[in-house]
């Protein structure tokens, strides 16, 4: 990639903040994958959200957004993403806040492919099965 790119903005949010991973790993190969927290609420609230961009064959695209696991809590940096062979994805996501009624334990763990949709729990099977699988 020879020039910078935007893989996502404010959408006009005065306080918005940001962090952003980004992983070559998984298919598609050798196109970048994102991973970006954002303020996108209009209001200017400061309930973080979750992204996942991808270069598709040079043109950015959002997929929806990560869930949480439920509870009314929020998902934020510091994270992590990878991919594998089947564009499958992981991300490894920390836990803001909230009211201590998350549905699964922590840390969080988000899986879905690269365009979506993606399922918020906990990396223990065993939770995981609990609350209906992922």
């Amino acid at each position: 990639m020879a020039e910078a790119r935007k893989i996502q903005d404010s959408n006009g949010v005065q306080n918005d903040f940001h962090n952003a991973v980004i992983t070559y790993s998984g298919a598609p190969k050798d196109l970048a994958k994102f991973l970006v927290s954002l303020n996108r609420n209009a209001d200017g609230s400061a309930e973080s959200q979750m992204w996942i961009v991808r270069d598709n064959a040079g043109q950015m695209v959002v997929a929806p957004g990560l869930p949480t696991d439920g509870g009314h809590h929020s998902l934020d940096y510091p994270f992590s993403l990878s991919f594998d062979a089947n564009g499958q994805g992981a991300a490894l996501l920390n836990r803001n806040g909230g009211q201590g009624d998350d549905k699964c334990g922590a840390p969080k763990l988000a899986r879905g492919g690269a365009t979506g949709p993606w399922k918020t729990c906990s990396p223990d099977a065993k939770r995981d099965q609990e609350v209906g699988g992922l």
